[in-house]
């Protein structure tokens, strides 16, 4: 089993012992605290498998229980999660070309269409990803036109203006952390977007956000949408390299189709 594993380590008590690594005991020491800080309920609750990233480095994490013990083993898996990541991300963007893009292209973009079909190939294809909204802009304002891990139902009848989006959100594509979201919707807020606020804490899991990867697209070198993938799990969802470059294809992809029609 050690030659199989880059780490191999016993937790009991909330202390634990490196049988074999190929790393330094320090970084076992920060690698193992950030997964114990993000999995450590689902680890009591019996778990035995997890997939976790730490900076660059993604593990498949195994779990064996013997008595109070738990023995853990972590093992690289970078290069399968990356071919694997990149076949879906190519999938998904060829679906994106045939079933919409070369649509919109022909017949032009319809605003009073629902898209939640868009959405749901994030949702249905990517683990890391439990909602999607994709939404268009509406003189001043961006309007919902597809939702999957929200009810869109709901959602469609909600609009934000521009004023109400992080900044930063509207130059690039972007990971939003957990206290960026909060710094959006919770700091500063007055007694008219407060109705709002409690709307997205009821019905947009505002609360349970922990990641969002932005994406933005532009008309005529203007913010024109956002198509933003959400994790309600995971702060660290989207650290993956592969996502950003996903982001930055279709940034580029829905601002070229949407600056011909």
């Amino acid at each position: 089993m050690k030659k199989l594993t880059d780490i191999l380590l016993v937790y009991e008590s909330d202390d634990f012992e490196i049988v074999s690594t190929i790393f330094s005991e320090e970084r076992v020491k920060e690698i193992f605290s950030l997964f114990l800080k993000q999995n450590r309920f689902n680890l009591l609750d019996g778990m035995d498998k997890f997939f976790f990233e730490f900076e660059d480095e993604i593990f498949e994490v195994d779990v064996e229980k013997d008595s109070y013990k738990y023995i853990i083993s972590f093992k690289k898996i970078n290069d399968l999660v990356s071919k694997d990541l990149k076949a879906k991300m190519f999938n998904i963007l060829g679906k994106i070309l045939d079933k919409f893009i070369c649509e919109w292209l022909e017949k032009g973009f319809n605003r009073k269409e629902n898209y939640s079909n868009l959405t749901e190939l994030f949702v249905e294809n990517f683990p890391e990803i439990d909602g999607a909204l994709f939404s268009t802009r509406d003189g001043d304002i961006l309007c919902i036109r597809g939702a999957s891990g929200f009810d869109y139902e709901i959602m469609k009848d909600v609009f934000f203006t521009l004023d109400e989006v992080y900044s930063e959100r509207l130059k690039r594509p972007m990971i939003v952390k957990l206290d960026d979201v909060a710094e959006e919707y919770y700091l500063n807020v007055d007694n008219e977007r407060m109705k709002k606020v409690e709307f997205l804490m009821k019905y947009a899991h505002l609360t349970r956000i922990l990641s969002m990867l932005s994406i933005p697209f532009y008309k005529n070198n203007e913010l024109f949408g956002f198509i933003s993938l959400y994790n309600f799990e995971n702060e660290f969802a989207f650290e993956n390299e592969n996502y950003m470059y996903l982001a930055n294809v279709l940034s580029k992809l829905f601002t070229g189709v949407f600056n011909k029609i």
